[in-house]
């Protein structure tokens, strides 16, 4: 599998299996069985959903199963409102740390903004079921269990955290259920950031064992910072 195909992949990737950060909770189901706070969180996402990220960092790491870093590749994005439609253009870009030139690239910023289960276009299936009552980086949240199927068929399963006082998510993971060629493993853990009363996602960090027999480890990370209208 060559580095671009790879990225390609691992850019259709939308949304593992999750770990406490503290002691487990007593579970007590929610409300409806948690319906009702779900599709809290589905109202608030549409409400959300019109935020366009004013920068965007993109990072990958290619490294050996010893650690061993093999090779990195990093480039930033600025928002830049255009009257065709706001787009994030590159201002950065490195190869193995070092200067690289730039790219004449440009991406739609109303079409940058990584799918969860909460906001999946209308005609996807989504399916999904409160779990437990866990504790995600220092906040008390409702897991779910979901089932999520996009346009090419394929399903992302996982785990959505969801805060019960402002219905916004905490955090996602999740993996598919058919991975690309020469993919051995793929997993996915998004988390969020608030602007005011609504959310958007901070960091998705994607990792992946590819290549013949699973020999190199990818990690690419997407960050997004100052969400506006």
């Amino acid at each position: 599998m060559t580095r671009g195909s790879f990225l390609g992949a691992v850019a259709i990737a939308g949304i593992g299996t999750g770990l406490l950060a503290g002691p487990p909770l007593a579970a007590q189901r929610p409300t409806n069985g948690g319906d009702n706070l779900w599709r809290r969180a589905a109202a608030l996402a549409a409400a959300s959903s019109n935020l366009l990220p004013g920068a965007m960092s993109f990072h990958m790491q290619e490294a050996r199963p010893n650690g061993d870093v093999v090779s990195t590749q990093a480039a930033r994005y600025r928002l830049e409102r255009q009257p065709a439609g706001a787009v994030l253009r590159q201002v950065a870009r490195t190869t193995d740390g070092e200067r690289a030139e730039l790219q004449d690239e440009e991406r739609r910023a109303a079409e940058v903004r990584p799918e969860t289960p909460l906001d999946m276009p209308a005609g996807r299936e989504v399916s999904y079921a409160w779990s437990e009552s866990a504790r995600v980086s220092g906040k008390l949240c409702e897991r779910y269990t979901f089932r999520a199927t996009d346009d090419e068929g394929r399903t992302s399963v996982g785990t959505l955290c969801i805060d019960p006082l402002t219905a916004a998510p905490v955090e996602v993971r999740s993996t598919f259920d058919r991975l690309p060629p020469l993919v051995r493993e793929l997993d996915l853990v998004m988390t969020f950031a608030h602007y005011g009363d609504k959310w958007a996602p901070a960091e998705v960090i994607t990792t992946a064992r590819a290549g013949l027999f699973g020999r190199r480890l990818f990690t690419v990370t997407l960050e997004f910072v100052d969400w506006q209208p």
